[in-house]
């Protein structure tokens, strides 16, 4: 069965939101991604109706939302949160484009569920060896506070940066309620444990290029292999014929020589004959070739011992 995967790194500064989106738009140039392929790649949600062609357009969009609702940025703030959302290369082996569609959209669904209006990204990337989503969420969260004063009761509306909400506990239940909700897809979660619930973006990149490697390097052994079988077959083919008409050949000569068709038990010890000389000949031909590879001379002289 094949493994659910879910991989999450926050991001503290602009810089960092920026690269992203350059990564996830493609708007620079990368060595392991098939450019060709690259106009399959969809964005599923874009709810701030971000400018793809341009790599600060996602981090201007996210902090005009932290202006628009007055939230008080702190030194060491998270900004942002990505989540890298896959699965086990084998699963999407022979899997037709509009199921892996389908894929995605289950995922969508269950980050939609999960992070409401967080949510501001959602691109599918198709260029690479493995199908997977990226997902970006902005950090805000709502709180009410109550005050009193002479005039009585308040209560007042805020919001500021808590991504402290999503620590090692949340992505440890998310994760498994994640594998929940793909198990209709044949998933299963991989062993829970506080290494395993989830690893930053950049680890999960360098895990997946190195399963890709290891997955690409089988199938060329395999193919290198299945290559080599199949020469031999093709040579033992072809020695056979050609024994069989050496054969055939020398049974036609001796018909021809004794001028009557041999008997069964005649063809039988001719044929004892042919194969006896054959072993032998062979035999010769082992031994003067390790004749040839020994050494000029004879055995080396052993060692003199000194008085």
């Amino acid at each position: 069965m094949s493994y659910n995967i879910m991989r999450t790194g926050k991001i503290k500064d602009r810089a960092a939101i920026t690269s992203a989106a350059s990564h996830n738009f493609r708007i620079r140039q990368q060595g392991n991604i098939d450019a060709s392929r690259t106009p399959l790649n969809q964005v599923l949600w874009n709810p701030m109706a971000i400018n793809l062609k341009r790599a600060d357009a996602l981090q201007k969009a996210i902090t005009g939302r932290y202006e628009q609702l007055g939230v008080k940025e702190r030194k060491n703030s998270v900004l942002a949160q990505e989540f890298v959302v896959s699965a086990s290369p084998e699963f999407f082996e022979g899997l037709s484009p509009e199921n892996v569609e389908q894929w995605a959209k289950h995922q969508l669904k269950f980050m939609q569920n999960e992070f409401g209006d967080n949510l501001q990204i959602a691109v599918l990337h198709l260029d690479e060896k493995t199908p997977h989503l990226h997902f970006l969420l902005s950090c805000e969260e709502k709180s009410v506070k109550r005050y009193k004063n002479q005039k009585g009761e308040f209560f007042k509306e805020g919001y500021s940066l808590n991504a402290k909400r999503w620590g090692p506990d949340f992505l440890r239940d998310l994760h498994t309620r994640h594998a929940k909700h793909n198990e209709i897809l044949g998933l299963k979660r991989g062993k829970p444990s506080s290494d395993a619930v989830h690893k930053p973006v950049k680890e999960y990149y360098e895990e997946l290029a190195k399963k890709e490697q290891e997955l690409t390097q089988g199938l060329e052994e395999h193919k290198a292999r299945r290559d080599l079988v199949e020469r031999a077959k093709e040579y033992m083919v072809m020695a056979k014929a050609k024994l069989d008409q050496q054969y055939t050949e020398i049974m036609e000569l001796l018909q021809v020589v004794t001028g009557k068709k041999l008997t069964p038990q005649e063809a039988e010890i001719v044929d004892g004959i042919a194969m006896r000389h054959i072993k032998e000949q062979k035999e010769t031909l082992k031994r003067q070739e390790a004749k040839k590879q020994k050494p000029v001379g004879g055995n080396p002289p052993h060692p003199q011992k000194r008085v």
